[in-house]
């Protein structure tokens, strides 16, 4: 599902596969712009090239994923 979110924003234009781990080479070539990531960031990628988002308290993708299996 998160793949059809993702492209459901304006200025994402494809969403491809990657490991756990993402760094700058990785976006060099994919032709990546820019990380967006959620405040838990711990990928090696220079702030300019970096979007943070906060986490909203109390909401967690892995309880969500739970509630939505009963």
């Amino acid at each position: 599902n998160r793949k059809e979110i993702a492209l459901a924003f304006k200025y994402v234009e494809e969403v491809i596969e990657s490991g756990w781990v993402i760094d700058e080479k990785f976006l060099d070539d994919n032709s990546i712009d820019l990380l967006v990531h959620g405040d838990d960031n711990q990928n090696p990628i220079p702030s300019a090239r970096l979007v943070i988002f906060e986490r909203t308290k109390e909401i967690s993708s892995t309880k969500m994923r739970k509630s939505n299996r009963g």
